[in-house]
């Protein structure tokens, strides 16, 4: 006698309940907000950061650097701020946003 019980058939291709999504990566814009990427001058002493070139991403960075046996930098920038709360100050720092940063790039 064939059983009675019905199974519901188990996709594996849909895409996980927001619940279940825990972790993984934040987005690159997040992650690289407020991170400004130098390259050193070529032949520089290692012992001493010395910062040529301004680029505009960590890729651009990077290929700046291969090219001219460099290393790159990535600086965090940050105003610092006070917060006052009763008799408590406290310093915060913030990401700068980049619309106000000074870009040296090509600059010369």
């Amino acid at each position: 006698m064939p059983s009675t019980d019905s199974v519901a058939p188990t996709r594996t291709d849909a895409a996980p309940s927001p619940a279940r999504r825990r972790g993984g990566r934040r987005s690159k814009r997040t992650a690289s907000e407020g991170i400004r990427y130098f390259v050193a001058k070529p032949g520089a002493n290692h012992g001493t950061l010395t910062l040529d070139q301004e680029v505009a991403s960590e890729p651009e960075a990077l290929v700046a650097a291969f090219k001219c046996d460099s290393r790159v930098f990535a600086v965090m920038e940050y105003t610092v701020v006070q917060k006052i709360d009763g008799n408590s100050v406290t310093l915060v720092k913030e990401p700068v946003a980049s619309a106000q940063r000074v870009s040296t790039t090509n600059a010369s």
